[in-house]
């Protein structure tokens, strides 16, 4: 355990990790860079801040993960291209035999985003557009883009504006802005996923446990989930979607609760919901219909399970 003492001293047991004590200034922020000790084993390690004047305590984790060098890149014919600040995502299209590729940067306001199309080959740009300013806003902030997805069957790029509780639209040809949804149809969007056999496209919303389901034609909302977690006192925040397209079914895993949820791809009813203990941050998820195998990869336990 390390404790942040009153006197901000950074403790170690015994041991004084800071050479000099760190002091908070008008708003009450300190910050400051400390070696990890070279015997301190890899997990996640509670750390008790301690004030006085009024006495108050609080606890959170540090975690310190391994250092793993790359491997295996000698296996593959690498490209590079240096492209834009902030990529986030990307979407290969058969159709249209391209990359659409998210890009923002900073926090709120965010002003600098980008959806880019690239030549799957060179990676070069074949075209982009930056998103349209909010509306109601003066600060210059723009319907930042994050999550992608690629409908070949209409043509279409779907993008989430989690900044802005929303979605969007784009054509696949030109970039062109199709549709521009409401605020707050999709709290915190994270993810998307095409699923052309029911002719759906599934986003999912870390806030407020949300799972929402457009009609890819007619571009309206046809489900709107809210995913109850099975743990007692949690939140179910879905991040990472994955479809299972011979069966029909969704799979969504939960950042918080390390929870995975599978649903009917054509009604949305929930089929199960299932935990993984040694699951903490988990924020990636894949399936493998052959092997009969879910993936599932967490940035908290640094773990894929």
């Amino acid at each position: 355990m390390i404790a942040f003492d009153v006197d901000g001293t950074l403790l170690r047991g015994e041991t004084v990790l800071n050479a000099q004590p760190y002091t908070a200034d008008a708003e009450g922020r300190f910050k400051g860079n400390v070696r990890i000790p070279a015997d301190a084993v890899t997990g996640r390690h509670p750390v008790v801040v301690r004030a006085a004047n009024p006495d108050a305590a609080v606890v959170f984790d540090l975690k310190i993960s391994k250092e793993l060098p790359l491997s295996g890149a000698e296996r593959y014919d690498v490209t590079t291209n240096k492209l834009v600040q902030g990529l986030y995502q990307v979407a290969h299209s058969e159709a249209s035999n391209a990359l659409f590729v998210t890009a923002a940067v900073g926090r709120p306001p965010v002003s600098q985003s980008e959806l880019l199309k690239l030549d799957p080959v060179t990676l070069e740009v074949t075209a982009r557009v930056t998103p349209a300013q909010v509306e109601g806003q003066t600060d210059g902030r723009v319907y930042a883009v994050y999550g992608v997805a690629v409908d070949d069957a209409n043509g279409n790029v779907w993008v989430t504006n989690t900044r802005d509780d929303t979605v969007a639209v784009y054509k696949q040809s030109d970039l062109s802005l199709v549709k521009q949804f409401d605020k707050g149809v999709l709290p915190h969007g994270r993810d998307l996923v095409v699923d052309t056999k029911d002719n759906r496209v599934w986003a999912s919303g870390f806030g407020g446990g949300k799972m929402v389901a457009f009609d890819a034609t007619t571009l309206e909302v046809v489900q709107d989930l809210t995913v109850a977690s099975e743990v007692r006192g949690e939140e179910f925040g879905p991040m990472a979607l994955t479809l299972d397209r011979a069966a029909g079914k969704l799979y969504s895993v939960g950042l918080s609760t390390g929870e995975v949820v599978v649903l009917d791809g054509a009604t949305g009813a929930v089929d199960k919901m299932f935990r993984f203990p040694s699951v903490n941050g988990g924020i990636g998820v894949a399936i493998d219909p052959e092997g009969r195998r879910l993936y599932v990869a967490a940035q908290g336990s640094d773990n894929l399970v």
